[in-house]
């Protein structure tokens, strides 16, 4: 096994974990519709980031991000909307260092 410092072992388990939670979604497809496009990919993200870092979690972000964009959500929809989104933009916090 490659040591977890390895480039190309982080990303390829960030990019592993994302498929795998792209096959859980895709079984429970029928069940969840286009309620909740993105939360199976909550924890590959975080696996991703980690046992590889920043890189690695962000590369699963971006991943998880747009196959669900692409395959869960209806054509043309936003990717955020609803009542909340607009206070999501307004009160998220900003770290100011």
């Amino acid at each position: 096994m490659l040591p977890a410092h390895h480039g190309v072992a982080r990303y390829g388990v960030a990019v592993l974990l994302i498929a795998v939670a792209l096959g859980l979604r895709l079984v429970l497809q029928p069940w969840l519709g286009s309620a909740v496009p993105y939360v199976e990919f909550f924890a590959a993200i975080l696996l991703a980031a980690w046992y590889g870092g920043f890189g690695p979690g962000a590369v699963a972000t971006g991943l998880g991000a747009l196959i669900a964009m692409e395959l869960f959500l209806p054509p043309g929809g936003p990717a955020v909307s609803g009542a909340g989104a607009l206070e999501t933009v307004y009160l998220t916090p900003i770290d100011e260092q």
